[in-house]
């Protein structure tokens, strides 16, 4: 339909500029400049981050120490609906038809059980049963067909490296990881990403030896991990993890979901017209902009591209909330400093008056209420459409969250008219 028409060839994926921490700040004018503060750089596995972290604590990439565990199975888990297989089929239909809402909060990403390190000796794969390197990474959640750079430094992935090129498998699974604090257990995605290696580039004496690979990757599909092989490692590092997964085939193969697609694709347009009128100055941000190549469309292939396009746009209003804050943070002090008459080159939170500290705190706090909604529900919403095996079920989940920001452009037109701008 329309939503199709829009689709411009060669678009690339855009990317959130990373910023810095709340009090590191940089303020062009007057010369001012807050002093940088450390932001608690976190790594995972042989990942380091490509860029520094965002003010309002983009997801990273954790190292922890892990006192560990091991997983030895795993199970499909509940449904989303926390409901028996066939009440939740029938919801995702309904839901697929615009007859029932999706709740996003009440569905759950599913994990595995946490894994064992007391197991000590490594499990003898089954038969028949496809066996990949696994390297999983925090909080980070990615989009079947996008392309990622990872950059390559911890001796146990550069093991994994040499392994995947010389065995001519060139893939490894990426899963989400989760550590619970308290119990100090460590739970790995069920579903997780495969990504196929494309490129590499040797970097060490560049870097000092601090980066070992720059490597260029295709998300190529996902699977469900049915069992981690040797999971001692990931506590002790002394190599990488190994996991049997299994494709992940649709249920719904037989199901026709175009009036379901055109829905999705009349909500894209929808939220695009609803832009136009509340963010002018942000319209080349729209979602059909965003789009990839044939991305305009909402078949079961067409879809990974548009919820692509809908990371995209999350990621670039997180970071214009975050370049609106260093804006009104920039102002706010260096307009204390010329009132002082000089205005220094740094300066740290600690160093201004309390009342100034109020405020700061506040342009803080405010800033982390918009972008905090924002920030969780990427990855939650990304972990959701991919562990799916239902395509009605991933319409309706893409479609409720791209209506919320049909909701919260529509409120932000109700108070321009209000106040009469």
């Amino acid at each position: 339909g329309a939503a199709s028409a829009t689709a411009t060839a060669g678009r690339r994926r855009r990317r959130a500029a990373a910023g810095t921490c709340l009090v590191a700040l940089a303020c062009a004018a007057g010369g001012a400049l807050l002093a940088k503060t450390p932001c608690g750089s976190r790594e995972e596995g042989g990942l380091r981050g490509l860029s520094a972290f965002t003010a309002f604590g983009a997801a990273g990439h954790h190292r922890s120490g892990m006192a560990a565990s091991q997983l030895t199975g795993a199970s499909r888990g509940v449904s989303f609906w926390e409901a028996p297989a066939a009440y939740s089929l029938a919801r995702v239909a309904r839901a697929a038809s615009g007859e029932e809402e999706v709740d996003i909060d009440s569905m759950q990403v599913r994990w595995l059980p946490a894994m064992d390190f007391y197991q000590k000796e490594p499990f003898e794969p089954k038969e028949n049963t496809l066996v990949l390197p696994c390297f999983p990474l925090g909080s980070i959640a990615y989009v079947p067909g996008s392309k990622e750079i990872l950059n390559i430094f911890e001796p146990r992935y550069r093991a994994m490296y040499s392994d995947i090129l010389l065995s001519g498998g060139r893939r490894f699974v990426v899963p989400q990881v989760r550590q619970d604090q308290v119990e100090g257990s460590v739970k790995l995605a069920e579903v997780g990403v495969v990504l196929y290696l494309d490129d590499l580039k040797e970097v060490s004496e560049q870097t000092m030896d601090q980066i070992k690979y720059v490597c260029s990757h295709k998300v190529i599909g996902r699977v469900r991990i049915k069992r981690v092989l040797n999971p001692v490692v990931f506590a002790d590092r002394s190599s990488y993890l190994r996991v049997e997964v299994e494709d992940i085939v649709d249920e719904d193969l037989d199901t026709d979901y175009s009036a379901a697609e055109e829905m999705l694709l009349d909500t894209i347009e929808e939220v695009d017209r609803l832009q136009e009128q509340a963010e002018p100055d942000l319209t080349k941000y729209r979602l059909q902009m965003l789009a990839e190549d044939g991305g305009q469309n909402a078949t079961r292939d067409g879809l990974w591209s548009l919820l692509s396009a809908w990371s995209n746009y999350v990621d670039l209003r997180l970071q214009i909330l975050q370049q609106r804050f260093q804006l009104e943070l920039k102002q706010t002090v260096v307009s204390y400093f010329e009132k002082q008459g000089n205005v220094p080159r740094q300066v740290s939170l600690s160093d201004l008056p309390p009342e100034l500290q109020k405020e700061v705190l506040a342009l803080q706090e405010e800033l982390q209420e918009e972008a905090a909604p924002l920030q969780q529900i990427k990855p939650k919403t990304i972990s959701l459409i991919t562990q799916s095996a239902n395509h009605g079920e991933r319409l309706a989940i893409l479609r409720s969250v791209i209506g919320e920001d049909g909701k919260r452009l529509k409120a932000r037109l109700a108070l321009k008219s209000m106040f009469g701008e």
